[in-house]
């Protein structure tokens, strides 16, 4: 602050719930945790909440740990929780408890300790009770983990054989990036460094290995001592959006000190373009269609089917003759319709399964039945699908009138001239609607539209009119899936508009595309995998999951979910996913890598015995992240110590073990013995010298 900086213990900070004890003119620069607060410390973090898509965490446990050398005791350990009291907490009464003793017992007692520490309350979000039996569990939880990683760290020796004086030279090359996003059908370029600290320019060769083994370009390049050389590969578009694993090899260099890291591979994720599919449902074929629907043909990303009632029930026509009753009471368009029947709207949630949002005008919902509303209340709260409701909403039933995200509706005729005002800062991404936002694109004239009151506490005004009245609110989270509703029934005369700058047509292409975008973003698959996000350590298991909703986009609870792995060299291994104990609709297994590089996993999941079976497919890294291979510094004495300790039954070799030199780490005593203050020796030096005294009276010597 202009007063001056000052330091507080990260226990100060916390005032309460949502406050900090920061002045109003100061400004947090800088947060400075110890060395000896995090050296030699593993750790875990576990979160517990209702959604993953909320931040808001019913409970947070972190554990770290230090083991001893034996690896199995904790020499020192660090509890914290969130959520448990009014800031964020440690319990140090537990962490004193435990501390010193074997990572088994300690496990035991943490969480009993941990709970009898903590005094969490009651609220809205989870029970006093809950709270704590969480409490228990995730102190346990968290405790293994950290130690489970503290015991994957091995210990440093050294890459050096027995006899060696000096590191021998070594080439290395990696990736500049560990993931890559590109976008589908582009080419792209892979950066990476290789290095040397041979001691004359070395002339290697470099390789691009694609997710299957096969070389995909080849370079030639020279390598300088103590000076990395940037590489830039270039690679030809993908056209199939996915995950992919690229590696590229440092070859040709002759011996080399480490030849672990002349090998490094990068994950690319070929990202498709955004393509929404779109589901216009309405009540008759009217002028909205007819302009919407080329719009769709237009864009890229757009995929539009439409279900629209283009007749009158028998009762409505009991006056006329069959013959002149319409055939078919409902137009579907671009949907398949194998049965031959005239299928209405959809009335169950696999209807909508395909979709990624839902346009409804509000007069088709009154022809709704309640089975039809159940289907699209499921599709926007469990599938997390788009849903835009046009019109006046006072008609729409009452179990459709809750995802309404505004109250207190009226109709007006717009002026001839209505200026719109855009709230690009909610839901559009960067300058989107530039044209409507400009300011220079009013209201169709003479269009009668809906205008919104009162938006709800959670949803926002995206655009308005010039007296700043809602013409377009959106809720962005109802349920799994996004809401929005437009007053504006007659878009299309937009169309009608042109000016001399011929900007009509495109303000209502380009109001369409970003909004039906917006809308079907945030779809959930029906099967989505869960591979470790990180690189993963050779040896260790890892957790492959993933995640099946059924026909109902519910998670399922017995579904047949099966995972082939294909490991770095080729070779393939079949695992059965077991359901989860903890989530419903999660199901996983456990895998240990061996190999380094890239592994692709691809997932078969049966919901239900009716169902069809989906896939989908990942890719997840793992490598050699031991101490050994991190800290890979020579250490001739430390591994002649070990030898010597150990008899040299760690070597390879076989060695003199007791000729190697001692470590000048090696703590030495240097203690004098004198002869005479043993009494064996004492004994012995009188009985020589009685012996010579003999001897000289015996021979006549004095």
């Amino acid at each position: 602050s202009t007063r001056g900086k000052r330091t507080i213990p990260i226990e100060e900070w916390y005032a309460g719930p949502g406050r900090s004890n920061k002045e109003h003119d100061e400004v947090l620069v800088k947060i400075r945790i110890p060395r000896d607060h995090y050296e030699g410390f593993t750790g875990h973090y576990f979160k517990y909440g209702k959604r993953r898509a909320l931040e808001i965490a019913t409970m947070g446990c972190c554990c770290l740990v230090k083991l001893a050398a034996d690896k199995s005791t904790i020499e020192d350990i660090r509890l914290a929780f969130g959520v448990a009291a009014p800031t964020p907490m440690r319990a140090t009464g537990a962490e004193d408890a435990v501390r010193g003793l074997p990572v088994a017992e300690a496990v035991e007692k943490i969480g009993e300790l941990a709970q009898a520490e903590t005094h969490p309350r009651d609220s809205w979000r989870a029970s006093k009770d809950f709270r704590l039996q969480l409490l228990g569990e995730m102190s346990r939880r968290s405790l293994i983990e950290a130690a489970r990683h503290a015991r994957a760290l091995q210990i440093p020796v050294s890459v050096l054989p027995l006899g060696s004086s000096c590191t021998p030279p070594n080439a290395a090359v990696a990736f500049t990036d560990r993931r890559l996003t590109v976008p589908q059908g582009e080419p792209f370029t892979l950066n990476a460094t290789a290095t040397s600290d041979f001691p004359n320019e070395l002339a290697a060769k470099v390789t691009i290995l694609d997710t299957s083994g096969q070389p995909k370009t080849e370079r030639d390049i020279l390598l300088r001592s103590a000076s990395p050389t940037p590489l830039a590969i270039d690679l030809p578009p993908i056209d199939r959006a996915g995950d992919y694993a690229f590696t590229i090899q440092l070859g040709g260099q002759g011996a080399d000190g480490r030849p672990a890291d002349d090998a490094d591979t990068v994950l690319v994720h070929v990202e498709e373009p955004p393509r929404r599919k779109l589901l216009y449902l309405a009540a008759n074929p009217g002028w909205e269609w007819r302009f919407l629907r080329p719009v769709a043909e237009h864009a890229n990303n757009l995929e539009i089917s439409a279900i629209i009632r283009i007749g009158q029930s028998d009762a409505d026509h009991a006056a006329l003759p069959a013959d002149f009753r319409p055939a078919r009471l409902f137009h579907r368009f671009n949907l398949p319709n194998t049965s031959g029947e005239d299928l209405g709207f959809p009335a169950t949630p696999a209807e909508y399964a395909d979709f990624d949002a839902v346009i409804l005008e509000c007069s088709a919902a009154t022809l709704f039945t309640p089975e039809q509303c159940a289907a699209l209340l499921a599709f926007v709260e469990r599938r997390g699908g788009g849903l835009l409701l046009t019109g006046t909403p006072e008609i729409l039933p009452e179990e459709l009138r809750k995802l309404l995200p505004a109250r207190d509706f009226a109709e007006i005729q717009s002026p001839l001239r209505s200026a719109l005002q855009v709230n690009r800062e909610f839901i559009f991404e960067g300058d989107a609607l530039t044209r409507l936002g400009s300011g220079q694109v009013a209201l169709p004239p003479r269009t009668r539209y809906c205008l919104a009151k009162f938006p709800k506490p959670a949803a926002r005004v995206a655009i308005a009119d010039d007296h700043g009245d809602a013409i377009l609110v959106a809720q962005g989270n109802y349920g799994a899936g996004r809401v929005a509703w437009l007053g504006l029934a007659e878009s299309w005369r937009w169309c009608l508009a042109d000016g001399n700058d011929h900007d009509g047509t495109a303000t209502h292409r380009e109001f369409w595309e970003t909004l039906l975008t917006w809308l079907g973003s945030n779809r959930q698959p029906t099967l989505r995998p869960e591979l470790p996000a990180e690189e993963t350590a050779l040896g260790q298991p890892v957790t492959l999951a993933a995640w099946v909703t059924g026909p109902d986009f519910l998670p399922a609870p017995a579904a047949q979910v099966q995972l082939r792995v294909r490991r770095p060299d080729q070779t393939t291994e079949l695992i059965t996913l077991s359901p989860s104990a903890e989530e419903l609709g999660l199901y996983q297994a456990e895998f240990t890598p061996t190999l380094p590089g890239a592994y692709t996993a691809d997932f078969t999941a049966l919901a239900t015995p009716e169902s069809v079976a989906v896939t989908a497919q990942g890719i997840f890294l793992s490598r050699d992240l031991s101490r050994e291979a991190q800290e890979s510094a020579a250490r001739p004495e430390l591994l002649a110590d070990v030898a010597r300790m150990t008899g040299g039954s760690l070597l390879r070799t076989p060695i003199n073990w007791n000729e190697l030199p001692l470590s000048q780490n090696i703590p030495k005593t240097v203690t004098h013995s004198y002869l005479l203050e043993n009494i064996g020796c004492a004994l012995l030096l009188i009985l020589l010298w009685s012996l010579e005294w003999w001897l000289r009276r015996r021979n006549g010597l004095k």
